[in-house]
């Protein structure tokens, strides 16, 4: 209620005063202010009454308060807390509504209240309901079991507890749990507020035996010694040959004098073995000599990643016996077969066999050992290109650079990287991407391909001029020009003003040049010719007759600019570069000059980044200037 209305009772003309110069002549006034009213009541006789009556204020406010909570993947929904002396309303995000003391909500958000208490007044509170629903970041990794690696400690990451499950009930709530099984694994891990992540770690088991075909060739007529050799397309860690004699031997080929039983035993780089067995006979064929099928091994060599591998290219064959030697077997094939055994260097086993028309069968073997020293070659990389700052560089599609190691005769992996070079200027800067490939041998090669990114655009400079002639000492202050550039978003522009000497009309004109510079220096000029005339002065004492010419040229320049005078009068000459601040950037030439004999004078600025300079040449206490405009 902001306004009551005043009873008054009597006989008579009623008076009301009160607070804030208030008076009324009505019976029963309405007011809106508090404090004490006082009433006169005049009967028809004169005489007066007088009584008050008090207006009192009650603005006192409800005192709202509200709290909200925090809501988690346990916690779906919470009770919001208000207190206050009145009615309660809320309202709250997605249009909720209540007029609950303490309505329960299950949205994140910001929750207004208004209490209204009995006078009408009303206090507002706001209650903030946050959300965390963070997973914990499940994180898990496993490894490989292998005859010799019989257990491995699974790795799991996660901010909170930790539960596993695996293979045959396997349950563990360890962070990193050892397991000797093969399998996935999953892990949960479950955060303070309740929300879980979730990922899998696999076990893996490599348990295979290396295979292999084992042979052996006969003990001689005269205990030549027989050769024990074997093929496999296995992974070998591990070579151990067995047998009569006391023989070991880890070579891949082992040699014996002795009939009987032999055994070889290989190891993976898993840790797993194979057992194999072999019998080794003596000739009874002696009455002829034969010899050996096989008279000479080619040589162990080592060789570069680019050589030819081929018998050609190592120099040579093996060399068999005559095929139709008298009273022997005919040999009735040979030739040679390849194993690789190892990587970084490559070893090659290179087994030659020859085998007779009774099915003898006889090998040597010569390892070749294969340096990697050449990095992968790159496909694809074009050339470099120049672009202008304002073309869609974004659009401009990287290419598939594919890389090929010429030893392990395959693709690799490319990994490719972006970098930007800043310039002298925004709109000048590069993008060079880096291709990085790495063979087995740690060989590292790299390509590049440079996107460099120019600004050599001018401004667009536009200025609403006109040539004016005015009177003396009413030079019109410079126009207001509007400048544009392709990259530059605020380009600066530049006035100066050139005065020319007095003429015997009384008159000398003021060359006003324009300049638009954006931030890589391309610059676009305008003038303005502004003739001075001084009908009122006498002017005699400033017309001097001008004692040189002088040009500059090219202007503008890119690399430099000659700049040439000629003297009117024969004397003592300067002439400096300066900047547009007058502050000196080189000295051309100074000395003595002749009249009228020309002289040519080369300027080349030290910064290749543009700009404007002047040339000043100042002969005999009279000074002619001159502008350079030097392009990037």
């Amino acid at each position: 209620m902001t306004s009551i209305q005043l009873q008054g009772t009597g006989n008579g003309s009623f008076d009301w005063t009160g607070p804030g110069g208030f008076t009324s002549s009505d019976q029963n006034p309405t007011v809106s202010v508090a404090g004490t009213y006082d009433l006169t009541v005049t009967g028809a006789n004169g005489c007066q009454s007088f009584a008050s009556a008090e207006v009192e204020l009650d603005d006192a406010a409800p005192g709202a308060q509200a709290a909200g909570g925090t809501l988690t993947c346990d916690v779906t929904s919470i009770q919001l807390q208000g207190t206050g002396n009145g009615s309660f309303a809320w309202t709250g995000p997605g249009g909720f509504t209540s007029n609950d003391q303490n309505p329960t909500v299950s949205v994140a958000g910001t929750y207004d209240l208004t209490v209204t208490g009995a006078n009408g007044c009303q206090s507002f509170a706001s209650a903030e309901v946050e959300l965390d629903d963070d997973a914990p970041g499940a994180q898990a990794a496993g490894g490989t079991l292998t005859c010799d690696v019989t257990s491995i400690q699974l790795q799991g990451t996660g901010n909170g507890s930790f539960a596993w499950t695996g293979p045959g009930g396997f349950t563990s709530n360890d962070q990193n749990p050892t397991v000797s099984v093969a399998g996935t694994y999953d892990l949960t891990v479950t955060g303070a507020n309740g929300c879980q992540s979730f990922a899998s770690a696999e076990v893996e088991l490599d348990n295979d035996v290396p295979q292999a075909n084992v042979t052996a060739t006969l003990v001689g007529c005269e205990d030549e010694p027989a050769l024990l050799s074997f093929t496999s397309n296995s992974a070998i860690a591990l070579i151990e040959w067995i047998g009569p004699g006391g023989l070991v031997s880890t070579m891949p080929t082992a040699s014996t004098s002795i009939p009987g039983a032999y055994t070889l035993i290989l190891t993976g780089p898993n840790g797993c073995s194979n057992e194999f067995s072999i019998e080794v006979q003596q000739d009874t064929d002696c009455d002829k000599d034969c010899g050996p099928m096989i008279i000479k091994c080619p040589a162990d060599v080592t060789v570069q990643c680019a050589d030819d591998f081929s018998p050609d290219g190592l120099g040579g064959w093996a060399e068999w016996r005559d095929k139709k030697k008298e009273d022997c077997p005919e040999i009735t094939g040979g030739g040679w077969y390849d194993e690789f055994l190892s990587v970084c260097p490559y070893v090659i086993r290179r087994t030659w066999w020859a085998e007779d028309e009774y099915g003898n069968y006889e090998t040597c073997t010569q390892f070749i050992t294969v340096i990697d020293e050449v990095a992968p070659i790159f496909y694809d990389v074009p050339t470099d290109i120049t672009v202008s700052c304002d073309s869609d560089i974004d659009g401009i599609e990287i290419p598939a650079v594919t890389a090929y190691d010429e030893c392990m005769k395959a693709e690799v992996e490319v990994k490719h990287d972006v970098t930007v070079l800043p310039g002298k200027c925004a709109g000048s800067y590069s993008i060079v991407h880096t291709w990085t490939a790495v063979d087995q041998c740690d060989n590292a090669g790299t390509a590049t391909w440079t996107i460099n990114v120019r600004d050599t655009e001018a401004p667009v400079l536009t200025c609403d001029l006109e040539d004016l002639v005015i009177e003396c000492d009413e030079l019109p202050e410079p126009v207001e020009c509007e400048a544009t550039d392709n990259c530059d978003s605020d380009v600066e522009v530049t006035v100066e003003d050139v005065k020319g000497d007095y003429g015997k009309d009384c008159k000398y004109t003021v060359t006003r040049t324009y300049t638009a510079t954006d931030d890589c220096g391309n610059s676009t000029s305008v003038t303005q010719s502004i003739v001075m005339w001084c009908p009122k002065k006498d002017c005699d004492n400033f017309i001097l007759a001008s004692k040189m010419s002088a040009s500059a040229s090219p202007n503008p320049f890119r690399e430099q600019s000659t700049i040439t005078f000629t003297a009117a009068e024969s004397g003592v000459a300067q002439v400096v570069i300066t900047d547009l601040m007058g502050r000196r950037v080189a000295e051309l030439f100074t000395g003595h000059v002749e009249k009228d004999v020309p002289m040519s004078l080369t300027f080349q600025p030290t910064e290749k980044n543009g700009g404007t300079f002047l040339y000043r040449i100042q002969l005999n206490g009279q000074e002619t200037i001159g502008r350079l405009m030097a392009q990037p």
